[in-house]
């Protein structure tokens, strides 16, 4: 992914939330992990953490269940992480963004801190981890 992006690429990571201090195994097992480890991860990869997102969030989760589990689906605690590749030999970013918003159509969506931008984002499902991934180059 890294490789991929742009400097100053971003990259947006949404994902089911374990529990806390769950093992490594509940992302086989129930499709969640922990946003810490999601961002020690990225971070260890050269992202820069911009910001993150509660909007999903629901305490209301035990975080106990399979995602796909029909007590819990559809309304499971999710997360959402921002980063960005850094862009200058120093790996200092140029100007921070705020947070992510979505548009209304469900086929794209745009992380530009509410400015208007050109160019296309591009939308990846990892089915394996029930993650979706959203990154743009600028």
């Amino acid at each position: 992914m890294y490789s991929a992006l742009k400097p100053g690429g971003v990259y947006v990571i949404l994902d089911h939330s374990a529990a806390l201090g769950a093992p490594a195994n509940v992302t086989e097992t129930l499709h969640r992990i922990e946003s810490s480890t999601v961002r020690r991860e990225v971070e260890a990869a050269g992202f820069k953490f911009d910001s993150e997102s509660s909007i999903l969030a629901n305490p209301a989760d035990p975080r106990t269940a399979k995602v796909f589990d029909q007590t819990i689906r559809g309304h499971t605690d999710q997360f959402i992480l921002k980063f960005r590749k850094p862009s200058n030999e120093d790996g200092s970013l140029p100007g921070a963004l705020s947070g992510a918003r979505r548009t209304n159509s469900p086929a794209r969506r745009r992380i530009d801190g509410g400015r208007q931008t050109g160019g296309p984002e591009v939308l990846k499902v990892n089915p394996v981890v029930s993650r979706v991934e959203i990154y743009r180059n600028r």
